[in-house]
């Protein structure tokens, strides 16, 4: 036991932990509690937890993370923006179930850092059970459900690529669903509510459209 009821925790990955503003040296006892629930063996799937905490999880638990070290996470900035999309509360669920299951999520790390990213929360979920809780800390499996039809994931990716951009995402033109989220999603939800960030990115993502086709 380290100070503050805490548990050395070292990590090669130094760099990185002071750019992030992680611990280098103590993680708290409830987060490792939390992490040695994940199996041991038959990794499949990955972890989704703030990138703060995917620094060490390959280490001390062997699994993959959705995000983690920025120089070693593909797409860094894109995958915390859908993490903070993730937390948006006006988010449906049925896009929150798309997103982990195309993003091959099977458990998910909940902590102080996540909540700070958005006011949804997990329990009562049926599609996310509690495998261990320590304090502050639980550790949830991704509970696998039926699937997606591919009609409802036509309809789903427009809302997941609008609080994507609104939480920060880049915006790919090559992706061909994304003009589809500016007319099938942003501007419905633009005329139904007069949402002022549907109006703007409307305007933005037609703006971007029209630089396309001037191309």
């Amino acid at each position: 036991p380290g100070p503050l009821g805490r548990y050395f925790a070292g990590s090669p990955w130094m760099n990185g932990l002071i750019l992030n503003e992680a611990d280098r040296y103590y993680l708290p006892s409830g987060l490792l509690e939390a992490l040695a629930a994940l199996p041991r063996e038959g990794h499949a799937g990955a972890v989704l937890c703030v990138h703060e905490t995917g620094l060490f999880i390959p280490i001390l638990a062997g699994w993959p993370v959705y995000s983690g070290h920025f120089g070693e996470t593909l797409g860094f900035r894109g995958k915390n923006a859908s993490i903070r999309a993730f937390m948006d509360p006006d988010m449906s669920d049925e896009a929150r179930r798309l997103f982990l299951s195309e993003s091959g999520i099977s458990f998910i790390v909940w902590e102080p850092r996540l909540e700070q990213l958005g006011k949804w929360r997990a329990d009562g979920r049926k599609w996310l059970k509690a495998v261990r809780r320590s304090g502050p800390y639980t550790l949830f499996r991704v509970v696998p459900g039926p699937l997606i039809p591919d009609y409802s994931r036509a309809s789903l990716r427009p809302e997941l690529s609008y609080y994507r951009f609104l939480a920060g995402g880049i915006m790919d033109m090559n992706e061909g669903y994304f003009e589809s989220a500016i007319l099938s999603f942003s501007a419905a939800l633009a005329a139904r509510s007069g949402d002022r960030k549907a109006m703007a990115l409307a305007r933005r993502a037609a703006q971007l459209s029209s630089m396309k086709t001037a191309r």
